[in-house]
């Protein structure tokens, strides 16, 4: 057709015209390949949705008389291909538009097997009749001499195909024992292409191989050898199941079992002596021979263990003397297998013959006798680990036996170096036993067999008491006789060194003694603490006694100090600061600074001056002032102190 366009020039009058033309199109898509006797529905799609026109088809070139839809569907019963035209043509169209599709059609459904399809078959573990099927099993079987990979499989529990089977790899079947399933096979490229066929599935009762505990004997005859009458295990393999269903039988290995061959006799000697020796059971389905299930278990012949006779336990106390002792019964095994296979044999320990028999309370291997110095027996059970049937048992005797008991008077005393020779006495008592004695010195040389030892040099002995009653138990203790001497070295430590009246005095020394401290008294009182409190400023002598009377060291100190401040406003109290508690030399000056570092003041201590507040004839101000001492002491010893302190002023 053609449309007209008027075109209108806003800045010229004259107005032009132009003709367009309106292409049409149309498409029937891809060619197909579509199995005979299926139908197939050819669809247009047109290129321009807003036109309506009208249709023509065509087949092989020839019109299809009859057929004006948009749609056409073909089908054909033979094997054949044709080529399909649809026509459109409409008034805003230029020229008639047309496609072709070329339709192939096959005859592929008749290469699948769609009857007499296998039947599965599964032995059931429970005897239910419901089993978990993977019916693709039989894919391959109905593919037949078509490429299985080219076809979708559906599975349905109905001939209509409306029930469809969601997970066929593990289908639970819903009617028990035996069931239909149907298959819908469908190419998955060719049209309608579908092929319905049916199998069945079946679950098989299937044999229950009970399994057996392990069949052991103790040895009658010690030769190793039994005949085990295997008739008598089949009810316990049937175990409730019909026995006219299935048969038994027993073999060598796994293999002969599966394949049933070399079936054993049913009273059977072991082929090996005292080893252990593997024997399977098959029980099979009659109707289906390889409806089968196998178990196995073990028979041997077991050993009865040897319980040799072991000596008594006595022990002497431990350290604690308490009468009770850990015995550790483990270390008696050796002595108890008495070269027998330690692996073959568990060893328990009881109270009681009736304790063993029974197996009632075994003792723990680090067993703690019950009684403080009593004998007690001890039950011992010896069993094959293999069976605990074959056993054999023995006992002993196990006693606690006291130490000696003794006290030294004094087991740590002293002995002064600084004196000539002296004796030390040490002795024994509250003995609680007959016992024999021994002092050593410590390099291991007897000094003493009495209850009293006399000691002449510092250093450390030991005093062992040992029993007269043929155990041979003994206690032995360790002396100290420590070097002693007067203190040497004394140093001192003054703190609160900046209060105005008390101070403390921290003495240390050097030496081998043990001391006590005095202040200015040589008669005491002594302290042990080295810390002397409460001493006022001024000269004292510090005396430290030995306390085992080694003799008494003394040292001669000077204690002084400065006040932390002081508040001239002239009441009489701490109007002047000085220096406190030293016999100064003449020489001895202290130089006052303030923050600035002027010099405000200089005096001498041995006048008893001091500084009063003032500078240049003016109160200094109040605030933090420096000072330098420049002094000797008693023994002419520089002394050289810095530190502040401070001037307060206050109201009278």
């Amino acid at each position: 057709g053609t449309l007209t366009f008027t075109q209108t020039n806003t800045t010229s009058p004259t107005a032009g015209e132009s003709d367009c033309s309106i292409v049409c199109n149309v498409t029937l898509g891809n060619d197909r390949t579509v199995c005979i006797d299926s139908e197939y529905e050819l669809t247009t799609t047109l290129g321009n949705s807003s036109i309506d026109p009208t249709y023509k088809w065509f087949k092989n070139g020839v019109e299809i008389v009859g057929e004006v839809n948009n749609t056409y569907t073909v089908h054909s019963n033979t094997i054949t291909t044709d080529i399909y035209k649809v026509e459109i043509n409409s008034d805003i169209c230029d020229e008639i538009a047309d496609d072709e599709i070329v339709i192939t059609y096959v005859d592929i459904i008749s290469n699948l097997k769609l009857n007499d399809i296998t039947k599965i078959d599964l032995c059931d573990n429970d005897n239910d009749g419901f089993d978990t099927f993977d019916l693709r099993v039989n894919e391959l079987e109905i593919a037949n001499t078509e490429n299985v990979i080219d076809y979708t499989f559906t599975y349905f529990t109905d001939s209509a195909l409306t029930q469809q089977i969601n997970n066929p790899a593990t289908y639970n079947n819903t009617t028990g024992y035996t069931e239909t399933v149907y298959v819908s096979v469908k190419h998955n490229t060719f049209v309608g292409c579908v092929g319905v066929t049916h199998f069945e599935i079946q679950v098989i009762d299937s044999p229950i191989a009970t399994q057996l505990e392990d069949w052991l004997f103790c040895d009658d005859n010690n030769d190793g050898f039994y005949t085990f009458d295997l008739e008598s295990l089949k009810t316990d393999i049937y175990n409730g199941q019909d026995v006219d269903k299935y048969d038994i039988s027993f073999y060598h290995t796994q293999d002969d079992a599966n394949d049933s061959l070399n079936p054993l006799p049913l009273n059977y000697i072991n082929a090996d002596a005292y080893l252990i020796e593997e024997i399977f059971i098959r029980i099979e389905n009659n109707e289906i021979a390889t409806c089968f299930e196998t178990s196995s278990f073990n028979i041997q012949v077991i050993r009865t263990p040897v319980a040799n006779q072991i000596p008594n336990w006595i022990v002497c106390d431990d350290a604690d003397n308490d009468g009770f002792y850990t015995f550790d019964l483990e270390s008696l095994k050796v002595d108890l297998l008495n070269g027998q296979d330690e692996t073959e044999i568990d060893i328990t320990f009881y109270k009681s013959v009736v304790d063993v028999e029974f197996k009632l309370t075994p003792l723990d291997l680090n067993y703690i006798n019950k009684e403080a110095f009593v004998a007690e027996e001890i039950f011992v059970r010896m069993e094959s680990v293999d069976k605990s049937d074959c056993y054999n048992y023995t006992s002993f005797f196990i006693q606690v036996i006291e130490n000696p008991i003794f006290d030294i008077v004094e087991d740590t005393q002293y002995i002064c170096v600084n004196l000539l020779s002296q004796t030390v006495d040490f002795e024994i008592e509250n003995m609680q036993g007959n016992y024999t004695y021994s002092w050593q010195d410590d390099n291991g040389v007897e000094l003493s067999t009495n209850t009293i030892f006399q000691a002449t040099q510092a250093g450390d002995y030991t005093i062992t008491a040992t029993t007269n009653d043929g155990n041979n138990c003994s206690t032995t203790k360790t002396i100290h006789l420590l070097p002693s001497a007067p203190a040497t070295n004394i140093e001192f430590v003054v703190k609160e060194y900046w209060q105005e009246e008390n101070f403390s005095i921290e003495v240390s020394v050097m030496g081998n003694g043990v001391y006590q401290y005095a202040i200015d008294n040589i008669n005491g009182p002594y302290q042990e603490e080295p810390l002397l409190i409460n001493v006022v400023p001024g000269v004292h002598t510090v005396y430290v006694k030995e306390m085992n009377n080694c003799g008494i060291t003394s040292k001669i100190i000077d204690v002084f100090g400065f006040s932390p401040f002081f508040t001239p406003n002239g009441d009489g109290k701490h109007d002047i600061w000085k220096v406190q508690g030293i016999n100064f030399k003449p020489t001895a000056k202290i130089y006052i600074f303030d923050r600035y570092g002027k010099l405000m003041s200089q005096f001498q201590p041995a006048l008893n001056q001091g500084w009063n507040g003032f500078y240049n004839g003016k109160p200094a101000p109040e605030g933090e002032y420096w000072f330098t001492s420049d002094m000797t002491d008693y023994k002419g010893k520089s002394i050289i102190r810095k530190g502040h302190f401070s001037l307060l002023r206050t109201n009278n």
